[in-house]
């Protein structure tokens, strides 16, 4: 722990603990104890003007703890996320972060006031920044297959992956293309999380050391980059 102590930032102490100590409560579920605890390390990194990854992780671990006891706080949480991106000058993955947001808490809070905040949020930005976006697609229906019929579910797969990609958008970074956001909206959002749900559990199920490769471990290590 002494190493610990002596290798990160002085400036990060405060915060870090902080962090440590919302762990900890978090393992025993102490969901609301740790969720005030993350949230008091954001809010201390803020004021130090800690990198803005680690702002961005804590609000985000505090909403998630929210959310467990299903309290509205966690919508101050990913506000707080979207405004560090438009701080930093990352207004696409803002907009997707405000969808995303904004479902997770029609699923799991079912308060229209604040899903609703963050969907108008990122549509205020889209047209802000007078940025354009169009739908892959507004509805996914799973298709139908034979049981044991492997090759025609491998087929399925395979082409929910190939739909799944055409929402992530990339970009010239340091002169290499990467992803650097997906581009998404009310619209679409339900259909992107079927099509994901259809993806994982058919990968997770028959399919996972062919498919899974595909998508998503191409999405892990661009996006969160950026």
């Amino acid at each position: 722990m002494d190493h610990v102590e002596s290798t990160r930032p002085k400036s990060n102490i405060d915060a870090w603990d902080l962090m440590c100590k919302a762990n900890i409560l978090m393992e025993k579920n102490q969901f609301k104890e740790a969720a005030d605890t993350y949230y008091e390390s954001a809010e201390i990194a803020t004021a130090q003007e800690i990198r803005s990854d680690f702002i961005k992780e804590r609000y985000e671990d505090a909403a998630k703890c929210y959310l467990k006891t299903k309290d509205v706080r966690a919508y101050e949480c990913y506000n707080k996320v979207v405004d560090v991106n438009v701080k930093n000058g990352q207004i696409n993955r803002a907009i997707q972060k405000c969808f995303e947001y904004g479902y997770l808490l029609f699923v799991e809070l079912k308060e229209e006031g604040l899903y609703e905040k963050l969907y108008r949020k990122g549509e205020d930005l889209r047209l802000l920044h007078d940025l354009q976006h169009s739908c892959v697609i507004t509805k996914f229906d799973v298709p139908v297959i034979e049981e044991n019929d492997e090759k025609t579910l491998q087929q399925a797969v395979s082409d929910a992956v190939d739909l799944r990609k055409k929402f992530q958008v990339k970009e010239l970074v340091n002169g290499k293309r990467v992803i650097t956001h997906e581009s998404i909206c009310r619209n679409c959002i339900q259909a992107r999380a079927d099509l994901d749900e259809f993806i994982q559990e058919e990968t997770s199920r028959k399919v996972k050391s062919v498919f899974k490769p595909l998508w998503s471990m191409e999405y892990d290590q661009t996006i969160n980059d950026y």
